[in-house]
């Protein structure tokens, strides 16, 4: 007997227990993690579903002058919760060399549900709403000292900060990944003058709509991590404790453009359906949303997407193999982002 012969409302409640069911599947994990060396050694901080911190100090004498004493220090910090991932790494050296690093990591997942259980499995397009990312970075690379007491030739200090968001959902096969950056260096050789820079930093994710299934889950990873690196005489720092933070759900509509009366459920207990920036409510989105992507020199790949003769309804397209929509989103972005 062939598939298609399967009456809809059994196929249906087959495919409520699939989708009910698969969230449990994703377990959700959150992880803070740090790494500081000096003068050439290292070591990590420890690992946590909290905070990480670190902090290296090491000093050496000069080749050609004991009495002269390289330093370097690498300091760490990270913290992570739903919604809120915060980064600092700071490098200052002496003559000597430094680094450090840190991350916070989310996965996680949810699902958007109806209130009527009868569309479970209907097809619908999802807003998530803009992410945001502010920190400030600091370099500064310092002259090499004339009388040669310095164990480099040139300083360099560099800083790398980097976001970033993937996506995917369980049936409907949609895909999206984003990734923001902002880095510098600062190099002295045998100038006058310190290379010196100091700014603000802020990244932002517009927002973007996702065909998704009703009562399917999406899982999902953010990561933010810091890096500052000196060697010579100088300082790096990367702070991003004014944390990089999820958008939240600002609307779900059906295929034919109409709002949805929404959940957002996750396994894990937490409100992905909300924004966690500071001081900003989830909007109501317009019904006529569309898919808006883009930052600075962002690049949109759109990429085998099964439109034509698509099912409505995911019941629909089980007989035949046609319950899946594929979506493929690349977004990336490298600079220095708004500086203010």
């Amino acid at each position: 007997m062939r598939a298609r012969a399967i009456p809809r409302s059994i196929r249906c409640a087959l495919w409520g227990i699939v989708l009910l069911l698969s969230p449990a599947t994703v377990l959700a994990q959150l992880e803070a993690g740090t790494s500081c060396g000096a003068n050439f050694e290292s070591e990590p901080g420890p690992r946590t579903a909290t905070t990480s911190t670190c902090e290296m100090h090491r000093s050496f004498p000069d080749a050609l002058d004991p009495a002269i004493v390289h330093q370097g220090t690498g300091t760490a910090a990270s913290q992570v919760s739903y919604g809120v991932l915060m980064a600092r790494a700071s490098a200052v050296s002496d003559g000597g060399e430094a680094s450090a690093f840190s991350f916070a990591d989310v996965n996680s997942g949810f699902s958007v549900l109806s209130a009527d259980e009868s569309r479970l499995g209907e097809e619908v397009y999802v807003t998530l709403g803009a992410h945001r990312v502010d920190a400030r970075t600091q370099r500064e690379a310092v002259v090499p000292r004339p009388d040669g007491d310095i164990a480099f030739e040139y300083s360099f200090a560099a800083t790398t900060l980097r976001y970033e968001f993937d996506m995917f959902t369980t049936l409907s096969g949609s895909t999206l990944r984003w990734a923001w950056s902002d880095e510098g260096l600062e190099r002295n050789g045998a100038g006058t003058e310190n290379d010196l820079s100091s700014h603000n930093v802020t990244g932002s994710l517009t927002p973007m709509v996702v065909p998704m299934f009703l009562g399917e889950i999406a899982s999902f990873r953010l990561t933010l991590s810091a890096r500052s690196d000196v060697q010579g005489t100088g300082h790096a720092l990367v702070d991003a404790f004014q944390s990089a933070y999820w958008g939240g759900i600002t609307g779900v509509v059906d295929a034919a453009g109409r709002p949805v009366d929404y959940v957002v459920r996750s396994p894990d207990g937490a409100d992905w359906g909300r924004s966690h920036i500071p001081g900003l409510a989830t909007p109501v989105p317009e019904p006529g949303s569309g898919l808006l992507l883009g930052m600075g020199a962002a690049m949109l790949v759109i990429g085998e997407r099964r439109w034509r003769r698509r099912p409505r309804h995911l019941c629909d397209g089980l007989a035949d193999g046609r319950g899946r929509l594929r979506l493929r989103i690349e977004l990336v972005h490298r600079g220095e982002g708004h500086v203010a």
